[in-house]
């Protein structure tokens, strides 16, 4: 026995395995149940630009990018930009935070590598690099305790 159904466009029967109405020509919808047809899938960049600001963004946090980089192109405009934003806008300041938090670990990060791969005087700069990424995670702290306390 074929279950039966009714066309939603003109009302005649139909069965349950057609496609089109007999009658009018009209196409038959299957409802089917949200939960079994509904899928999950991730996220993928929609273009190239963007899966490429995604790798930069790894690179930097690992510290795969070079200590001039890092500093000269990261820390340093972002550090000027936040500064900017939120001597215009204060009440962003707390979103600020895990960004400058993220350019610190990240700024350190490419320092140690740098120390590890540099010989004799010029470690001095990876060495200056960690003070100023430990001195932006000690502001943050101070920000951190003035909003908490």
């Amino acid at each position: 026995m074929v279950n039966k159904k009714f066309c939603t466009n003109c009302g005649s029967k139909v069965s349950s395995t057609t496609k089109f109405c007999k009658e009018c020509g009209d196409e038959l919808i299957v409802e089917k149940s949200k939960i079994a047809t509904q899928t999950i899938t991730p996220k993928i960049p929609e273009s190239q630009n963007e899966l490429k600001l995604l790798i930069i963004i790894k690179q930097y946090f690992k510290g795969d990018i070079s200590l001039l980089k890092s500093y000269f192109f990261i820390a340093l405009p972002s550090q000027f930009i936040s500064r900017v934003i939120v001597g215009v806008f204060p009440i962003v300041e707390p979103v600020m935070i895990p960004i400058v938090i993220f350019i610190s670990i990240g700024l350190w990060r490419s320092a140690g590598n740098y120390i590890k791969k540099t010989k004799g005087h010029r470690k001095f700069w990876g060495y200056l690099a960690k003070v100023i990424a430990a001195a932006n995670i000690i502001i943050i702290f101070n920000i951190i305790s003035y909003y908490l306390f």
